[in-house]
């Protein structure tokens, strides 16, 4: 029964030692601190901003449109290199058979008519 009585006790002192910390709340003093201690970080994050100088490659990139509009162009300037170093096969084909003909065309041989969208095959 000795066993039983000291784990009741044991539970009693468990469930107040809970009770105390179910609703645990900061004192002023604490809170005032913690503001205190903002407050210095924040005016010195704003110190350091405005002495910060603007190099022209961080206004250039910002008149852009930051770093997303920035990878943008780069991904486009990748796209068209790689374009005009491996140009289509066919492209090749075409100039030859348009420039070398030594004939005059109007611009409207140049352009698709609709009687080649009736031809099959």
């Amino acid at each position: 029964m000795a066993k039983i009585e000291g784990s009741e006790l044991m539970q009693a002192k468990l469930d107040r030692l809970l009770a105390a910390a179910e609703d645990p709340v900061p004192s002023d003093a604490l809170m005032a601190r913690v503001m205190a201690d903002a407050d210095t970080v924040l005016a010195e994050q704003r110190i350091g901003a405005a002495e910060r100088p603007r190099g022209w490659l961080r206004a250039a990139v910002e008149a852009i449109g930051g770093w997303p509009a920035m990878a943008g162009l780069a991904t486009a300037t990748v796209a068209g290199i790689w374009i005009g170093y491996v140009q289509p096969g066919n492209l090749g084909n075409l100039a030859e058979g348009v420039l070398t003909t030594g004939g005059s065309y109007d611009l409207g041989d140049l352009m698709p008519g609709y009687d080649s969208l009736l031809v099959e095959g």
